[in-house]
């Protein structure tokens, strides 16, 4: 990975769409600089080393469609769990800049660019936690050991074992919180125990929405309403912080989604349907893990600059090169109207014009609020359609005047 000078530093974790955030300061020459919202309520959040999400939940076939990416473009992105930032290296920009501010996202991050660098695709797969073998978690534990990563990310990974051993993909904090609802299905019985296996094996959509009306329940209904309602997400799955802004069921909107994707997918063709109800079996599915993309994702890997940024660092980056396409995930969602609005400001300020900014909307609405810098894409629209994800509410691509 080499060290790409700053033009500016965002600051987030993503997954499930679900990311938290600090944002990015530039001077421009004749130009006040932007204020930047301290965002102290999800700091704390963000820096407590808990690995939130380990896989993203975002669609990246939405991503690279909407941001359009060139071979002379620079990326600005959250780093996350880094499948959007291997996504994205695929369309082969000339930099990337993956920024998160929470130590376990980054850990995750170096040990998949680390990996791609040096170990077979096999071997990646089972690190992760997408493939087995024989005396698994051992193998895992070795080809973290053969790897070159920083002291602080060794360290990381030494502390979290039993993380890395079981297999990554399954054990993030998010991932986990799913996990546990499709294992109580399965325990009281509340779905029987081909209901699962019968929703894949569906040949069409007719026959997948049979299968659905047998499973949605009353009783399925009242217990996802209870598992997903605010109070336990915010225990459980996600934190308070990450929920402060939405006024929104969140619980009713997730279950809308999921019946609405449901109509529109077949369980057997959507890996992140796959992801949500087949938690023993983790689905790998994204673009960057195919056998076919590994050789050039190694070619790539240079092109990408990893780091682990405060705000207080992020606000000192200068620089006359700008980026010309920006990832933000979700991160308004976390914001109030007026920093939402601050940091759009940011991102304008930041970007020439032909520039392209894509985020998604989780439950609340934040349309381009950079008055007369940004506009709203059509093609927003036509991509909110496609999204194989259940959680979202909207895609957003929007371009700089």
């Amino acid at each position: 990975m080499k060290e790409m000078p700053s033009v500016a530093v965002t600051i987030g974790i993503a997954g499930a769409g679900l990311v938290l955030y600090f944002f990015f300061c530039r001077r421009l020459s004749g130009r006040k600089k932007h204020p930047v919202s301290n965002g102290d309520g999800v700091l704390p959040v963000l820096r407590d080393e808990v690995l939130r999400y380990s896989q993203v939940w975002e669609d990246e076939e939405l991503l690279t469609a909407g941001l359009a990416i060139g071979p002379a473009d620079r990326i600005l992105s959250i780093a996350s769990a880094g499948d959007n930032v291997l996504s994205m290296l695929l369309a082969e920009p000339t930099e990337i800049l993956a920024v998160d501010v929470n130590p376990a996202q980054a850990a995750l991050v170096e040990l998949k660019l680390a990996a791609i660098g040096k170990i077979d695709h096999c071997d990646f797969l089972v690190l992760l936690g997408y493939a087995s073998c024989p005396d698994v978690e051992q193998r895992r534990r070795d080809l973290c050991a053969s790897l070159q990563l920083s002291p602080e990310v060794r360290d990381y990974w030494a502390r979290h074992d039993e993380i890395l051993s079981k297999g990554i993909a399954s054990t993030g904090r998010l991932e986990t919180y799913f996990r546990r609802f499709v294992e109580m299905l399965e325990t009281k019985g509340i779905w029987p125990s081909d209901g699962v296996p019968r929703l894949f094996a569906a040949q069409t959509i007719t026959q997948q929405l049979k299968v659905w009306d047998e499973l949605c329940t009353p009783r399925f209904e009242e217990v996802f309403l209870k598992y997903f309602a605010r109070e336990t997400q915010a225990k459980e799955g996600r934190s308070a912080q990450q929920l402060q802004y939405v006024r929104a069921n969140v619980a009713e909107t997730q279950l809308v989604q999921l019946k609405k994707m449901l109509t529109k997918n077949r369980c057997a063709d959507n890996f992140y349907l796959r992801r949500l109800f087949d938690y023993r079996t983790p689905t790998a599915g994204a673009q960057y893990l195919e056998l076919k993309s590994y050789a050039r994702l190694r070619q790539l890997i240079p092109r990408v600059t990893l780091r682990v940024q405060s705000l207080q660092d992020a606000i000192k980056c200068t620089d006359d090169k700008p980026f010309t396409k920006i990832c933000a995930s979700d991160i308004f969602e976390y914001m109030s109207m007026s920093d939402a609005q601050t940091t759009m400001e940011t991102f304008a300020a930041a970007m020439p014009s032909g520039g392209r900014l894509a985020y998604w909307e989780l439950y609340n609405e934040r349309p381009p609020m950079a008055e007369g810098s940004f506009e709203v894409l059509d093609e927003s629209e036509v991509l909110t359609a496609r999204d194989r994800n259940m959680f979202y509410r909207s895609f957003k691509v929007l371009r700089k005047k």
